[in-house]
């Protein structure tokens, strides 16, 4: 699967979410901060998976990552639950992995849309 890392990450507000030094946070930078940053249990990972993470993150950085296997994906995936504390920033970048943005384009709706679309075929009594 392709995946655009350059994607920036907002909440369910359209907020962007900010790194460190006050830039918008890409899914570039997260996939790699989880991928080499250190959690619970991993004092115990193998040299190989570590060397896998990191050879990972390396490709990530570099954009060599033109599609990756449904494993990488899922391992990207578990490492951001892992060391992203915030249900907003993980929900982010899964959403924005498995539905890419349009070139451009924010998906964000306003709140009476979300409502309409949830009351649709609901009559009013």
């Amino acid at each position: 699967m392709r995946v655009n890392f350059d994607t920036k990450l907002s909440d369910f507000r359209g907020r962007d979410f900010l790194d460190a030094d006050g830039h918008p946070l890409t899914m570039r930078n997260a996939a790699c901060a989880a991928l080499t940053n250190i959690v619970k249990g991993d004092e115990n990972a193998s040299i190989e998976d570590k060397m896998t993470r990191e050879d990972l993150a390396g490709r990530i950085w570099r954009n060599e990552t033109p599609d990756l296997p449904v494993e990488q994906l899922a391992l990207i995936k578990n490492r951001v639950n892992l060391v992203f504390p915030s249900a907003a920033l993980v929900g982010a970048f899964v959403r924005a992995m498995e539905n890419p943005p349009v070139e451009g384009e924010r998906k964000v709706l306003p709140l009476a849309s979300v409502q309409d679309a949830a009351l649709e075929g609901f009559e009013a009594t």
